[in-house]
């Protein structure tokens, strides 16, 4: 068997213990965190002691069994295998029908080939493995002799070809939509149309110009709008619809962008119609207004046929089907194409397709197609054909391409980087550069976004749930005790930590805390911060606790003994994950009652060095932040390596950031880089330990990084709270650059 998993199975090993198919089952159960069915014999073992290279490990199985259709022919057990003297004889490898038939014993280690019969020289063994058959016989049966546990074989009635790719049943419609690429845009929140040449951002109340090629934004309307909807882009200017929901009575216009100058108009006003304007488009000689009602009314949203006087020709209502699916919401877009309606709702990704009957008051559903943006206004692209919609939890435009019945979805939605890692004050979209903390706002904000277009969106709420923190050891250490504890980060997903509380610590007295990020160990995982083995150099939390520190060191997804399904838990990346359990981790804090709240340290060294910037970028709690042997640029890791770059190596395995794959050999184009998330912690306090001999990470590179970034801090009049040192070592982190680290912390947490 060959094993490859990165960051799990070691590279390089191997393995001369027994194993079989068999053991697959009972072993992918197990690392699934299923049971092993009880009301059935298994005949396989869980071996991932062996598969993890875990030390001392052994074959779990006693005994290997050969068979030829349904007759015994041997049984290996160890380095030794026994051919077996069988009545009657079928066909075998090593007896011919006329020959008489005596027991051959082989050690297939020393020699392979079984040449060599040692029967007689270890009658012992022979008298061993002969009694292992005779247990084979009476479970699994042996020629004419039925096994005692044989189940009967499994049948299946009329059975088909099932493949891994079926082309999908025909339609006139395309089944699905891929991105082809996506623009950061901060008014991409109520819809988003195109000329072809430009793009156009639809918020509430402005609507924004970008160019397609470089994503730059060229202008913003001016003029009123109070809640803008879809748009459509006809004879020159954009149409866009327009109302004063939520206020009653409704008010609806269709409002009319000059893209040359921007300016904003009226060009018809409804007045009161009954409803909140939400789209128009244009069918043949005629107009299509939408006009929505929400909550318990939004039965009553209703479709009408305008002249180009804009006069009402027809009117109808929409299927009870496709009302059930909007909640308490309505139609947020639509567009009229291939002689049907397409529309969207407010927040699912997914197009309706509707007809529209020439007699009937009542539209017609037909089918539902998906989309890789999330319901609001969209349109026709006019270059390819697809279709442009914006993603709003991201703020981004999406442009979307028909996906062939065919074939498989392979393309990933990642954006490029539109601004240049080496000048961290130059602002996105040609706005200049930042002069103010204020005016780099938007570049850090932008820097937010794209890591979230990589990483995974960060969940905010929608994760957060009580944290039920449960102790599960409790050991003394002297001026501190070590708990062993777990706490629930997400709905159906549980962190293990190691909590150290200075006995020092009460109600009374509280101190302050540190979040302390482990490097990498597949084996011990979190407890080599605590001094529970591991390499040295990395029992920071033990030494801070010993210091009057609480320490938290929680664990890493997928090292050592914490294995989350990720994907299952909706996660786009381990690091995300992590993330977001780190962050849980300071709301843990946050509810301690002999902690100092509000503002906390990070520490973590390779692995939990760059785990602690990217969690200090998303929760601004973290104060101080010390990384030790874990960044440089992306495109200095060893060296630029692309081999480091192929999908699940380095930074692309799982449990690390797997989009980044899409940017092998054009790493630049990453659009976000320690160079931006550092700059994204000022004015904290940040500290920066990287070895001239680290192996992974340059410290060049660090340099560089450290310089882009210095300019940012320096709007705060921050610049020597960013500081950085090279010790003379490999990747490791010494005890001078811990105490560095921790002398910082005192000075912040606990001056």
């Amino acid at each position: 068997m060959i094993a490859w998993w990165p960051g799990q199975v070691p590279d390089g090993t191997a393995c001369a213990e027994l194993t079989s198919t068999l053991d697959m089952l009972p072993t992918f159960a197990k690392l699934a965190g299923a049971e092993i069915p009880a009301d059935r014999i298994i005949d396989g073992h869980d071996v991932r002691d062996l598969l993890f290279d875990e030390p001392g490990a052994k074959t779990p199985c006693d005994a290997f069994y050969y068979y030829h259709t349904s007759q015994l022919q041997a049984v290996r057990s160890g380095p030794w295998k026994l051919f077996l003297p069988l009545k009657p004889l079928g066909r075998h490898p090593h007896f011919g029908s006329k020959e008489s038939v005596v027991p051959l014993l082989f050690h297939v280690v020393d020699d392979i080939g079984s040449k060599n019969n040692v029967a007689d020289d270890h009658p012992d063994i022979v008298t061993r493995l002969t009694a292992l058959a005779d247990r084979a016989r009476l479970d699994l049966g042996s020629a004419d002799r039925p096994g005692d546990n044989v189940r009967p074989r499994g049948e299946v009635s009329d059975p088909q070809p099932q493949t891994l790719t079926q082309r999908r049943p025909e339609s006139r419609h395309p089944s699905n939509y891929r991105v082809t690429k996506s623009y950061a845009a901060v008014e991409a929140f109520q819809a988003a149309t195109t000329d072809g040449k430009y793009l156009y951002a639809i918020a509430s109340s402005k609507i924004a110009k970008y160019d397609r090629k470089t994503g730059f934004r060229l202008g913003v309307s001016s003029g009123e709008a109070q809640h803008l909807n879809s748009g459509i882009y006809r004879n020159g200017k954009v149409l866009a619809a327009h109302s004063n929901y939520p206020r009653v009575p409704e008010q609806s216009q269709v409002m009319q962008l000059d893209p040359q100058s921007m300016r904003l108009t009226i060009a018809h006003d409804f007045g009161d119609y009954g409803g909140s304007l939400t789209w128009v488009v244009r069918q043949d000689a005629h107009w299509l207004c939408n006009f929505a009602r929400y909550g318990d009314d939004n039965h009553q949203t209703f479709l009408v046929r305008f002249d180009d006087e804009w006069t009402e020709v027809k009117r109808w209502k929409y299927p009870a089907e496709v009302i059930e699916k909007w909640g308490r919401f309505s139609t947020s877009g639509g567009i009229f194409r291939d002689g049907k309606l397409w529309i969207t709702d407010h927040d699912h990704p997914r197009v309706d397709i509707l007809k529209i009957p020439p007699m009937d008051d009542t539209l017609v559903y037909e089918t539902s197609i998906t989309v890789p943006f999330s319901g609001q206004g969209f349109a026709i692209d006019p270059v390819g054909g697809g279709l442009i919609g914006i993603n709003r939890a991201k703020g981004q435009l999406i442009v979307a391409a028909p996906v062939d019945a065919s074939a498989p979805i392979s393309s990933q939605d990642v954006p490029v980087r539109a601004v240049p890692r080496d000048d961290q004050l130059l602002l996105p979209s040609s706005r200049g550069r930042a002069d103010s903390p204020q005016a780099y706002a938007s570049r850090r904000w932008q820097t937010l976004l794209d890591m979230q277009a990589v990483m995974g969106d960060f969940p905010g709420e929608r994760k957060r749930c009580p944290l039920e923190l449960k102790v599960i050891e409790e050991v003394d250490c002297g001026s501190y005790v070590r708990q062993s504890i777990s706490y629930q980060s997400e709905p159906n997903g549980r962190v293990t930590a190691y909590l150290l509380v200075p006995k020092i610590a009460t109600e009374d007295r509280r101190v302050p805390a540190v979040l302390c990020l482990h490097p990498t160990d597949n084996k011990i995982g979190h407890k080599v911060v605590v001094g529970l083995g591991g390499r040295a150099n990395r029992q920071y939390a033990s030494e801070l606790a010993e210091r009057g520190y609480v320490t938290l060191a929680p664990s890493y997804p997928m090292l050592a003994e914490y294995q989350p399904d990720v994907l299952k838990l909706g996660w786009e990346s381990g690091t995300m994950k992590a993330i977001w359990d780190n962050v849980r981790g300071l709301d843990l804090l946050d509810g301690l009652p002999y902690v100092q709240h509000g503002k906390y340290a990070v520490i973590g060294h390779s692995l939990g060095g760059h785990n602690a910037v990217y969690t200090a970028v998303f929760d601004d709690r973290l104060v101080a932040i010390a990384s030790s042997c874990g960044l440089d640029a992306y495109p200095d890791y060893f060296d630029g390596d692309l081999s480091r770059w192929l999908p699940g190596k380095g930074w692309t395995q799982l449990c690390y950031i797997p989009k980044l794959t899409e940017y092998h050999g054009r790493l630049a184009e990453i659009p976000f880089d320690f160079h931006e998330m550092i700059s994204a912690l000022a004015p904290r306090h940040v500290f920066i330990a990287a070895p001239l001999h680290d192996s992974n990470f340059r410290a060049g590179s660090v340099d560089r990084v450290i310089a882009a970034a210095r300019p940012v801090f320096s709007l705060w009049n921050a610049e020597q709270r960013l500081r950085v040192e090279h010790p003379d070592c490999d990747h490791d982190f010494p005890t001078t650059m811990r105490e560095t680290a921790y002398r910082l912390f005192d000075t912040i947490l606990n001056p």
